[in-house]
């Protein structure tokens, strides 16, 4: 089943009861996370990087913390990944940069 109505929404043993395996719930994320970006936008308008700050120690000391973005999208195995699929020269230079183009030079000019 796929639910989206008006709240509240059913509880998971009423789909179940209605024979449901299975329910999506397609847009709670971005609805909330649209909110959330919302909120944070006013508050820099108004606050400037304090917002940031406050925004940031808010989610720190919340009760699931800040979340660890790399972790979360496996970012740690991007060197790696490059390693193994892409040539020497395509790689990116984690080790003096945080992983960004340094120079932009074409392929095939000298520095």
């Amino acid at each position: 089943m796929i639910w989206g109505g008006e709240p509240p929404a059913p509880q998971p043993a009423e789909f179940e009861a209605l024979g449901a395996r299975i329910v999506l719930y397609p847009t709670f994320c971005s609805t909330y996370a649209i909110q959330a970006v919302w909120q944070l936008l006013n508050e820099f308008h108004e606050k400037g990087p304090n917002a940031l700050a406050e925004s940031s120690a808010a989610l720190r000391n919340g009760r699931w913390g800040l979340i660890d973005v790399k972790k979360l999208t496996g970012g740690d195995l991007v060197p790696e990944l490059e390693k193994k699929f892409l040539t020497a020269a395509a790689q990116r230079d984690y080790a003096n940069t945080w992983g960004h183009k340094v120079t932009f030079e074409r392929e095939g000019e000298k520095k």
